[in-house]
């Protein structure tokens, strides 16, 4: 299991690192985007062919991150903290090891 936990926290730093990159760029090529509208056009280029579920992600995130334990405004950092456990969960099942076909069972 190191080798997962190491790749998860890869992967963390490597997916916030793009998100916080594409927030800038969203923020240079459209000033007039803010706060959700900003975030949910960032997820939308970050997922590319599946762009059309950006607001469902934004949706989940405030719903996460916004209601407890208090209530609170939709911030970037929620939309981070809500991707990247989404993706994380999907690279447990990648590298999943040993593979069920290689298991021993032992008396």
């Amino acid at each position: 299991m190191p080798f997962v936990r190491l790749a998860e926290r890869r992967y963390a730093r490597h997916a916030s690192r793009q998100l916080l990159d594409l927030f800038w760029l969203e923020q240079r090529e459209h000033p007039e985007l803010n706060g959700r509208s900003l975030y949910q056009a960032v997820v939308a280029r970050r997922l590319g062919p599946e762009a059309a579920r950006a607001p469902e992600v934004i949706r989940r995130a405030e719903e996460s991150f916004t209601d407890w334990p208090v209530e609170r405004e939709l911030r970037f950092r929620h939309v981070v903290h809500y991707q990247i456990p989404q993706a994380s969960l999907s690279m447990m099942v990648t590298f999943a090891w040993p593979p069920p076909s290689h298991m021993v069972c032992r008396p």
